[in-house]
């Protein structure tokens, strides 16, 4: 198991001098989770551990321990999702130290978390170069998302004023995978966030899920 100590990004943002308080309870802003558009794409399992992360810090006023026995007695149930998994997912919500008190470890990867639109700027012109020069590697969409649906979905989300950045079209592939497999048919997940201008993708209530078929890549 990873071993360290997982600390939350911006937790003084939200919570000025938390340190210097006495908290019995704490505040979830909107911005936490809804401020950026990769969150809603992350497993419920993955956003339900990111707020127990802020919470236990909060309270304990240290990073939290990535000890197997307190994680569970914490109610991560780590034989269904490994906490591997869930850092990895969660790297630009959190970091891993050492311990609880010096920097992060190196082999987390560190993106910010204030996105700032002077950056988003910078980030686009340098990808219309990038993509001038033939650069950037385009993401490769499976053949079984059917891409007229596809397409639509990505022009919802510029509506919206969500645009999706790469990361984000990652993890919605993922997501529309793991639907997949659980009998939902992805132009139909997808047809329904377009229906609803939803930014997440999500299981369709009432829906006669198809059995799993395995014939398909």
């Amino acid at each position: 198991m990873t071993s360290g100590f997982v600390h939350v990004k911006n937790l003084e943002k939200y919570h000025p001098k938390y340190k210097d308080r006495h908290l019995i309870w704490c505040k979830v802003y909107f911005s936490m989770i809804d401020g950026d558009p990769e969150f809603e794409m992350i497993d419920e399992i993955d956003k339900w551990r990111y707020l127990a992360f802020v919470m236990l810090e909060l309270k304990t006023k240290k990073p939290v321990p990535l000890d197997e026995k307190y994680l569970t007695r914490k109610g991560f149930d780590l034989k269904k999702r490994p906490i591997s998994k869930t850092l990895q997912v969660l790297h630009e919500f959190i970091e891993v130290r050492n311990n609880m008190l010096h920097t992060p470890k190196k082999s987390v990867p560190h993106i910010r978390l204030d996105y700032i639109k002077k950056n988003r700027i910078d980030k686009e012109e340098r990808n219309d170069i990038l993509e001038q020069k033939g650069e950037i590697k385009e993401i490769i969409i499976p053949n079984w998302i059917p891409k007229k649906t596809w397409d639509t979905f990505l022009e919802m989300r510029k509506k919206i004023k969500a645009p999706m950045t790469d990361q984000a079209i990652k993890l919605a592939i993922n997501k529309l995978e793991k639907l997949k497999e659980e009998g939902y048919e992805s132009e139909d997940v997808l047809n329904e966030s377009i229906l609803n201008n939803w930014k997440g993708l999500f299981p369709i209530k009432n829906y006669q899920r198809k059995e799993k078929r395995y014939d398909e890549e």
